[in-house]
């Protein structure tokens, strides 16, 4: 273990990067000292990273002296602790956040804020003005990056990381568990809450591995949900908490019968706010809309991704709500045999684009009662009365609540192309690209209420969706996503709020008649309307 870790090239921290980020603000002689003092330390240190230490009540895993991974052995229960400075002096407290258990462990230099506290005093004596609280912090930010960068370039993490799951020994079986049905964009690897949880319920995940070892992923989702799961027959209690929700036992039956995977898309659903804590009304939505349909076995994922973000509604009559239209059932069936026939001819990006958005845009805004004979004539039909509506519309220049004007046009902001969508086919084509909900803004946007753009990066590649909304005296954003509803990262973070203030600034200077229409109807979303049915 010892020359494992550490490669035969070591890249030490530079002192001018740091000096580089606060000119003036550092002592360059001390800084260099500091540098050497605490990097050879580290390597020290990596000579043996990882201390295991086994009493009768405990098994710990150390890692490089200020972090502790323990293992309660009676109970299995994990916890972590780490070194901080209290009173001048290193003790180790618990830990109150998260930490990953499972592979692929990833530590991304946040433990070197523990690893520092030894170091304060050394390091305050690099500043000129140690009583500058703000110049502290951001110098010891700085300070810790310039060590996870010399850290990656001169250890192989990769074999430290799994070595340090291995010391922690983790029961391979309630990981197994744990990482069945985890929702993806909230916690990709198990975490110790997640796998203490898993541990407290091991009776009912044995059971139902033993009785149905696809259902597992059920029992997580469950949990997350909030909901107790009783010992006994969890099985008959998921399949209970199903059908009570207006899903027919061929509902339960799709279900049990599928894998994690047919359903990764509920697993992984983002509402308003980031929340997912309504999983459970979407998971038997989504049963009920595959029962409506008539579906035996599941959606391929080039199909469901249709569906993601969508409302699941089958509530009035024989009819599915898809892409904020309400389609009879018989049509909604169409449209999902030719997405299959167009997946299977490999021409699924132009239906979707193109064919798809003129089909839904003519039902949406005329609303044709279609005749027997029609709906046995099936997709070229539809294809065929949308594509002569479109040709009309357009000619005739009256497009209505079809588009709607922008003041603000195609805009360069951080590096980011943002473009406005100024029409029901911009808008619902977006919606199918991004996968979430923007087409349910359309009669808010036709009367001048909200505006929303789409983001692309320099190759043209659309990478987020922002939507602003008109108040009494300017437009405030409403939110930015990225595909799949998902929260935006980097330089994405905020420029909803610059395209909101530019939007401002020009609709200002010469107001659009239509962003306020005495008649126009109220701005409600999706989360609006469930709040009122609630």
């Amino acid at each position: 273990m010892t020359a494992t870790f550490l490669r035969e090239t070591i890249h030490a921290p530079r002192a001018t990067t740091l000096l580089a980020r606060h000119p003036g603000a550092l002592l360059p002689e001390r800084l260099e000292r500091a540098l050497e003092i605490v990097w050879d330390d580290l390597l020290a240190r990596l000579e043996k990273p990882i201390v295991v230490t086994d009493t009768r009540a405990h098994h710990v895993a150390e890692f490089l002296g200020c972090v502790r991974y323990i293992r309660i052995k009676r109970s299995g229960r994990v916890k972590l602790t780490h070194v901080t400075q209290i009173a001048g002096r290193s003790s180790f407290i618990d830990a109150d956040y998260l930490w990953n258990i499972d592979l692929p462990m990833r530590p991304n230099g946040a433990f070197l804020e523990h690893y520092l506290c030894r170091w304060w005093m050394v390091l305050g004596e690099c500043l000129q003005d140690p009583d500058g609280r703000d110049c502290a912090e951001a110098f010891l930010m700085s300070f810790q990056s310039e060590l996870w960068r010399s850290l990656r370039r001169s250890t192989y993490w990769q074999r430290l990381r799994y070595a340090l799951r291995e010391a922690i020994r983790p029961d391979p079986q309630i990981l197994a568990w744990a990482r069945a049905g985890r929702p993806r964009h909230d916690n990709w690897n198990v975490c110790n809450r997640l796998y203490n949880r898993t541990l407290r319920y091991k009776l009912q995940y044995a059971q139902v591995q033993k009785e149905s070892p696809r259902l597992v992923w059920l029992l997580t989702f469950f949990l997350d949900e909030g909901l107790h799961v009783a010992e006994g027959q969890p099985i008959a209690w998921m399949k209970g908490e199903i059908e009570s929700r207006q899903v027919t036992p061929a509902g339960w039956r799709l279900l049990a019968n599928g894998s994690e995977k047919d359903f990764h898309h509920i697993r992984d659903w983002i509402g308003p706010a980031d929340a997912f804590g309504q999983r459970v009304y979407e998971l038997t939505a989504w049963l009920r809309c595959l029962m409506a349909m008539r579906r035996t076995t599941p959606m391929a994922p080039a199909i469901r991704r249709l569906f993601l973000h969508d409302a699941f509604d089958t509530g009035e009559g024989p009819t599915l709500l898809f892409r904020n239209v309400r389609l009879p059932l018989p049509v909604a069936r169409i449209v999902l045999v030719e997405a299959e026939r167009r997946l299977l001819a490999g021409s699924m990006e132009r239906f979707v684009s193109d064919d798809l958005v003129d089909v839904m845009t003519w039902l949406g805004s005329e609303h044709p009662t279609l005749a027997s004979n029609q709906i046995k004539a099936g997709w070229r039909h539809l294809a065929r009365r949308a594509a002569e509506w479109k040709l009309a519309v357009e000619a005739a220049a009256e497009l209505g609540v079809l588009a709607w004007d922008s003041v603000l046009g195609v805009t360069h902001a951080d590096g980011w192309v943002v473009t406005p969508l100024t029409s029901v086919w911009q808008v619902r084509r977006e919606a199918l690209r991004q996968h979430h909900c923007a087409d349910s803004y359309l009669a808010p946007c036709a009367a001048g209420k909200v505006r929303l753009f789409s983001v692309a990066n320099a190759a043209g590649k659309g990478v987020a969706t922002i939507g602003i909304v008109c108040e009494e005296h300017g437009w405030r954003p409403i939110a930015i996503r990225a595909a799949c509803n998902r929260a935006v990262t980097g330089t994405l973070i905020g420029l909803d709020e610059k395209v909101a203030r530019r939007y401002t600034d020009m609709w200002r200077l010469a107001p659009p008649a239509q962003a306020r229409r005495p008649d126009a109807p109220e701005l409600t979303t999706r989360e609006d309307e469930e709040r009122d049915e609630g």
